[in-house]
């Protein structure tokens, strides 16, 4: 019999997420991370950082990602991949165009593609029709969308924000474009709610951060970040009135919005471009993700209002380049034979890392955490060589 017949991928050694934003979500008083790997994904207790299940391999690179219960919604060009737990229950086919966005509009799951097309799909229930869209929008010619928010308590209404620097309100039921702002001159990155209605926080491509009330159209304040664009922004959710804001060169600022300055900044809180930035509901812990294959959870218990970080999940930032099994008491030559269940790798990201084939908690990154540390005591530049 063929290996195929009987041999399926389980998961990627060392592989913690990609470049695909983090989907969030609480179920049963636990909150969970699900991160794209690539063609599958896998889901994180945000109580420990512990991997807790690995979901099936998928036909291609997942690009968007959103979570209801126990289905996983997955993009892969224009398909929508419906999962339930390990099962693969139905692919929504209403895209001509790669899906660049997913978004809860209530009970319905939007999706907006490449091609401005925007569909919404009522996928909560227990039938089997998922391939006809509740609704269907085309979005017009000059509207490229590169952020796309539903406002708290605006019903059936999306923001979308555009790379022409645009940002519009839709009524997604009746098709119609009930407002556009004025704009700021430069592509919207990314979008967050506040913890009041009405109040977004709006970031930009040339790195600035609006925070605008989109009922009466007022721009309350902005604030400017060093370091690239605006690639994720999140709101504290515990009444502290703070404001984080993540760039694509690594840095995380929170923004004290009373005093309306920057309170801290975490610089190369990861080696590559922020995806993901989420408060985790009524507490002081910010989790991130990163296309440096990261995922980091913060906490925010210093003094001076900065965070630490409490707990992470990481891998290579870039290839490794020398892999070979490990285990105690065998040779590098027979490990492999011999069921060793540890692998020691190296790789262009400066760092030496031992990974577990069967426990991701017991990963661990043998060299570089030691090395920032010497020369930070030291006064060096750690800026990481491949972001100079």
């Amino acid at each position: 019999m063929a290996a195929a017949a009987f041999l399926t991928p389980y998961r990627a050694a060392g592989y913690v997420t990609d470049s695909t934003p983090v989907a969030v979500h609480r179920q049963g008083g636990e909150t969970f991370a699900v991160t794209s790997v690539g063609r599958s994904f896998q889901i994180y207790n945000c109580a420990n950082l512990r991997l807790r299940f690995v979901g099936p391999q998928l036909p291609g690179r997942i690009r968007a990602l959103q979570v209801h219960g126990d289905r996983t919604f997955a993009a892969i060009g224009g398909d929508i991949h419906v999962v339930q737990r390990a099962e693969v229950i139905g692919v929504l086919r209403g895209h001509a165009r790669p899906v660049r966005h997913l978004v809860w509009l209530g009970e319905l799951l939007v999706s907006v593609c490449a091609g401005r097309l925007l569909n919404g799909w009522l996928v909560l229930g227990k039938g089997a029709e998922l391939d006809v869209p509740a609704l269907t929008l085309q979005l017009p010619a000059d509207l490229s969308p590169s952020a796309v928010l539903h406002p708290a308590t605006y019903l059936n209404k999306l923001l979308v924000g555009c790379s022409s620097g645009a940002l519009e309100l839709w009524n997604v039921r009746s098709a119609r474009r009930v407002y556009r702002f004025e704009g700021w001159g430069s592509a919207v990155s990314a979008l967050a709610q506040s913890t009041a209605v009405d109040v977004v926080a709006i970031g930009l491509e040339s790195g600035k951060v609006h925070v605008h009330n989109i009922r009466e159209d007022a721009l309350l304040f902005s604030f400017s970040m060093d370091g690239g664009a605006i690639r994720a922004l999140a709101f504290r959710t515990d009444g502290v009135p703070i404001l984080a804001s993540a760039s694509d060169r690594g840095h995380v600022a929170l923004w004290q919005l009373d005093a309306r300055r920057l309170a801290s900044q975490v610089e190369f809180a990861h080696e590559a471009q922020v995806c993901t930035a989420h408060f985790l509901a009524g507490e002081p812990v910010l989790l991130t993700s990163g296309a440096d294959n990261a995922l980091k959870m913060w906490l925010f218990d210093q003094p001076s209002g900065g965070a630490r970080l409490l707990r992470s999940r990481s891998g290579h930032a870039s290839a490794p380049t020398r892999v070979r099994f490990y285990s105690d008491g065998i040779t590098a030559a027979s490990a492999g034979a011999a069921g060793a269940s540890d692998l020691l790798s190296a790789g262009s990201d400066r760092s030496f890392r031992r990974t577990s084939l069967w426990l991701q908690q017991q990963d661990s990154e043998l060299t570089q955490g030691h090395v920032i540390a010497q020369a930070r005591k030291r006064g060096r530049n750690t800026r990481p060589s491949h972001l100079k």
